[in-house]
């Protein structure tokens, strides 16, 4: 879980996991402000 602090996102948070097959973060992202929560993912960007 990573917890947000910035000025537009105060305790927003990430709850991830790490998918090793796919290599990816994904989960889920909560706006405390909006009360809304969205599915995330991040895919690692290869060097070119």
């Amino acid at each position: 879980m990573i917890e947000l602090q910035d000025v537009n996102y105060p305790g927003s948070t990430y709850v991830l996991s790490y998918d090793r097959t796919r290599d990816i973060l994904e989960g889920i992202y909560f706006h405390p402000a909006t009360k809304q929560s969205y599915e995330v993912g991040f895919v690692r960007q290869v060097a070119q």
